[in-house]
């Protein structure tokens, strides 16, 4: 491979917050790479801890090391701002409070060259108290061009996270993270899903997530569910698009449809989501007739669609049925 000083062929970017004890191990994770073609940019989100202390003292040891530091504005803002100044001709992401396999990017730069393709993926571990969970159970290269990213897509085979992937650099020229939401790499790689990209995916496990207590990802809250609405609202504008095909527009549709009713069911049985009954009334009209075409054709086991039917009539009757039935 072909190192460029000026232009590395791989860019890694890690937004930084509030990680101070986890963050060495993490930079020292991706310094440890067998590919060494990379530039390392940390951005300090206007972190209140020793965050701007420790990238900088590896910025000092590390020339291919660009620390960027900012006011707070949230992780969008942060992976903007490292977006912005990305000079690589791949773009990577690592979360600060997670670790990557030492053989990562040499895989997925392997694979993204040796298929020509837009966007290279890789499997996880969940890593939480009791041990290591893989995610996938594929035993081969995964590969498509086409409509096929949709189909990975929206069959969630291709995860909606940005950290197990690399991208080529010329995908994110119009695309920017929208600002003051969670779960932001589900907007931006909705958007690619909907267009005629080449895709692969290794079999193989490369990235390691660390589940935490205070996670974004495992907080059930009503700021979730105002959350999930928000994705019901874009993923629905979206299938208003002309320029996409009536495949793309049912898919979003029942994707919108899918991930709002899961998570709704999901926060409503495991959590206490103050106001119910305004959330409930808000999502029963929003979706209106919809909600009906969708349960009657979907693939959805039976005794999801009787859940989700009794949720939307009325949830503080059926709150014991929902607990004894799916349990906690």
């Amino acid at each position: 491979m072909r190192v460029d000083k000026e232009y590395p062929t791989l860019s890694i970017i890690i937004p930084v917050y509030k990680a101070e004890e986890f963050l060495p191990e993490c930079i020292e994770s991706v310094l440890k790479q067998t590919f060494k073609d990379f530039e390392l940019i940390l951005v300090n989100d206007g972190s209140p801890d020793k965050c701007e202390e420790i990238c900088r003292s590896y910025a000092d040891l590390d020339q291919r090391i660009n620390v960027i530091s900012k006011k707070n504005g949230g992780a969008s803002s942060a992976r903007n701002a490292g977006l912005d100044c990305a000079r690589g001709r791949y773009i990577g992401w690592v979360d600060a409070d997670d670790r990557i396999a030492s053989d990562m990017y040499s895989t997925l730069i392997g694979l993204i060259e040796d298929y020509d393709a837009d966007i290279a993926d890789s499997q996880y571990y969940q890593v939480v108290d009791n041990g290591v969970i893989k995610s996938g159970r594929e035993e081969q290269v995964v590969y498509g061009s086409g409509n096929f990213i949709m189909h990975e897509f929206f069959a969630s085979r291709m995860k909606p996270g940005l950290t197990t992937k690399i991208y080529r650099r010329e995908l994110w020229n119009n695309i920017r993270f929208p600002l003051g939401r969670n779960h932001q790499d589900f907007y931006v790689n909705v958007l690619f899903a909907l267009r005629s990209l080449t895709y692969v995916r290794t079999p193989e496990a490369k990235y390691y997530y660390i589940i935490r207590d205070k996670s974004i990802t495992t907080t059930k809250t009503s700021r979730e569910l105002r959350e999930a609405i928000y994705k019901y609202q874009f993923t629905i504008n979206l299938a208003k698009n002309n320029d996409y095909s009536k495949l793309a527009k049912t898919f979003l549709r029942n994707d919108g449809i899918s991930r709002l009713m899961w998570r709704y069911y999901d926060i409503s049985v495991n959590s206490k989501v103050p106001n119910q009954y305004v959330y409930n009334h808000y999502i029963r009209e929003m979706l209106g007739w919809s909600i009906v075409k969708y349960l009657v054709f979907s693939n959805l086991p039976l005794k999801t669609r009787i859940s989700y039917i009794l949720l939307l009539l009325d949830f503080k009757s059926v709150q014991k049925i929902l607990h004894d039935w799916f349990g906690k």
